[in-house]
């Protein structure tokens, strides 16, 4: 048995088609890294958010594993999906059984953080353009 099948035996979730893992408002302390399968993410309102479709590799819920303290959308498995459920008591133990599973989550969050750290810049050029602008007004 390879290292991600037993990752998976430790702290999988196979969840069929149609499965909603969590809806928008929900609490959750958990992240899920999707093994296979496929997950819509995106609100359930037609005005909110679009949909994302996720896949292989992919990470979801890790805002509310960073503390967020609800969910901002809803997850549903539209192609029957083996996750890996990560919660603050596992997280040591997912690392040391699944190298490879582990590395596409902080890979993952180091790219979420790198967007939103140039979110932020683009946010702060916006910001003083209409500083400046005002001022010369």
């Amino acid at each position: 048995m390879d290292r991600e099948q037993v990752l998976f035996r430790l702290f999988g979730k196979y969840c069929p088609e149609g499965t909603i893992l969590y809806t928008e408002g929900s609490p959750g302390q958990e992240l899920f890294v999707i093994q296979s399968g496929a997950v819509r993410l995106g609100s359930a309102r037609p005005e909110g958010k679009p949909a994302a479709l996720l896949g292989p590799g992919d990470l979801l819920g890790e805002g509310s594993f960073f503390g967020q303290a609800a969910r901002s959308d809803r997850a549903e498995v539209v192609r029957d999906a083996r996750l890996i459920q990560v919660n603050d008591r596992t997280l040591g133990a997912v690392v040391r059984h699944g190298p490879r599973t582990a590395h596409m989550i902080f890979e993952q969050l180091l790219t979420l953080t790198q967007r939103a750290r140039s979110d932020l810049d683009l946010l702060q050029s916006e910001i003083d353009g209409f500083t400046t602008a005002g001022e010369r007004a």
